[in-house]
């Protein structure tokens, strides 16, 4: 019998490989646009983020027409660097989703690529029909390390009041002030915060589910370290997805 009922996975660093892609587009973008110089470590730092956040992560004050700008080319140059270096789903990715759906979990994904690409890459990769609910850039209006994206998911599965005993449970985990009015205020569902978990390889990941007053599990296979994953909070950190099945399933 399954711990957690649903289970609201990331896709880039926690699914599918796709660093190398997003690294290679955002240094090509910013040679064109002849921005100083970053890192490949500092690019790979804003995966998680939507393609503007990460612009200004990398270049605080950018003005807003060279972020457009930056992010119409980056999208543009990124459709090349994936079909050049194709995404790879990461090891023991679908045998894992395989067993968690069939022991009753509800798998979904929040991500913060845009949601045509989104929905392109679970298609290719054969991912597709493990998912009840598919959440990209455009289906909400914030951002991780915003809760909205697991807010969102979990008022999109089953609409309802929350009951005093929920919001109890909630403030017990702590979630921030913003979080636990949109839950008095809003309709949401009736699963409990120790039945939600939310799996991602990065810090906006845990600050999403944390944030939210679900449950967290962090992968150091990603664009992350065990440090930087249990620092942003995380109740579980793993090394592999294959690991996840013990924590769900035990």
């Amino acid at each position: 019998m399954a711990d957690f009922k649903v289970i609201i996975f990331d896709f880039d660093g926690t699914l599918a490989d796709t660093r190398e892609a997003i690294v290679r587009a955002k240094q090509e973008t910013i040679r064109r646009m002849g921005l100083p110089p970053r890192t490949d470590e500092e690019c790979a730092a804003t995966i998680g983020l939507t393609a503007p956040l990460g612009f200004l992560k990398l270049y605080e004050g950018l003005p807003e027409p060279l972020v457009e700008k930056s992010t119409k080319m980056y999208r543009e140059l990124f459709e090349h660097f994936r079909k050049a270096l194709p995404p790879v789903v990461f090891p023991h990715v679908r045998e894992t989703l395989q067993a968690l759906q069939e022991a009753g979990c509800v798998l979904t994904v929040a991500s913060s690529r845009n949601t045509p690409s989104l929905q392109d890459f679970l298609e290719i990769l054969d991912l597709k029909d493990f998912f009840t609910l598919v959440l990209g850039a455009g289906d909400t209006a914030k951002y991780k390390p915003d809760p909205e994206p697991v807010l969102e998911t979990l008022r999109r599965l089953e609409k309802r009041k929350p009951d005093t005993e929920t919001l109890h449970r909630l403030r017990e985990r702590k979630p921030d002030t913003e979080t636990l009015h949109r839950l008095g205020e809003e309709e949401t569902n009736d699963l409990q915060p120790a039945e939600v978990l939310v799996v991602g390889d990065m810090p906006f990941d845990i600050l999403m589910g944390s944030r939210a007053g679900v449950k967290t599990c962090g992968v150091t296979y990603g664009n992350a370290t065990a440090d930087e994953l249990w620092e942003a909070g995380a109740d579980y950190v793993i090394d592999d997805m294959k690991d996840l099945a013990d924590i769900v399933l035990k």
